[in-house]
């Protein structure tokens, strides 16, 4: 679990850029920036606490600013665009209390009229930032405030203040377990010692965490081990053994297994397809 840190093109106050990726798992992090990821090809699903939002070429959607989410793809060329929180709330009133969400299988005219218009401007904006012809920043910026209108036109939700101060502490209890989790991934932890390290009862802190995650915390805790091993097997030539011994991975088998299930390949696949 980490807090993602997005650097912005310096000159265009945004992060906006294309992305080709072999695929993979990335673990839960958050970033304050708004996030827009348009699909050009392969498939990318986002795992929410709560839900799974998965695109395909042409499609794109809304991470919303900090939002703990992972990401779950196969190979996949994307135009990513992030957009920083101060940016937003200086030009969209409340944007705090604002969530985004994008329905790539709208029901009207209207709706469709809008999502089209988001994928044009999704493609000029890519297009005119390519070029970089003679003031192509003013035309940039012009998109890219276009796109952000539609956004909050058609896809906003407003959240009542007071929900907002209520949900506020989970989030941040929520990333707090995470970050301890990811920095002590490899260690035997147990439930009962990790409630004790984090003040917490043990069972509440199973519930919790079901509650908010979407799976167990052992179940998440595995994930995670398992995307440090695909990550070292794809860029390192240690042994897959010592990859597994760093990690956490004691017992072979039932990590093998759960890797074929995560990645649809065993680790010395996932290795070769890396190395071609």
């Amino acid at each position: 679990m980490r807090h993602e840190i997005v650097e912005r093109n310096p000159e265009a106050d945004v992060r906006f850029f294309y992305s080709s990726d072999t695929g993979g798992y990335v673990t839960p992090h958050w970033h304050n920036s708004l996030e827009m990821i348009y699909m050009l090809s392969g498939y990318m699903t986002i795992e929410f606490p709560q839900e799974q939002v998965s695109i395909g070429p042409d499609e794109f959607t809304v991470i919303n600013s900090g939002a703990v989410h992972a990401v779950l793809s196969e190979a996949n060329e994307a135009l990513v665009l992030q957009v920083p929180f101060e940016l937003l709330r200086r030009t969209i009133d409340h944007y705090e209390l604002i969530t985004f969400r994008v329905d790539m299988h709208p029901k009207t005219d209207a709706e469709r009229a809008r999502l089209e218009r988001m994928r044009g401007l999704f493609r000029r904006m890519y297009a005119v930032y390519s070029a970089r012809e003679t003031g192509y920043l003013l035309r940039f910026h012009s998109l890219l405030y276009a796109l952000l209108y539609e956004l909050t036109q058609g896809c906003a939700t407003r959240e009542e203040p007071s929900a907002y101060v209520r949900n506020a502490p989970y989030l941040s209890r929520l990333r707090q377990i995470l970050q301890y989790l990811d920095a002590h991934h490899a260690e035997k932890l147990r439930v009962s010692a990790l409630a004790a390290e984090m003040g917490y009862n043990a069972d509440y802190l199973s519930r919790f965490f079901k509650k908010h995650m979407g799976v167990g915390l052992i179940e998440y805790l595995y994930r995670l081990r398992l995307n440090y091993v695909y990550h070292e097997l794809c860029v390192t030539d240690d042994p897959i053994q010592e990859i597994f011994d760093r990690h956490g991975c004691a017992n072979e088998k039932h990590v093998e297994k759960l890797f074929r299930e995560r990645y649809g390949a065993t680790p010395r696949e996932i290795r070769r397809r890396s190395k071609m």
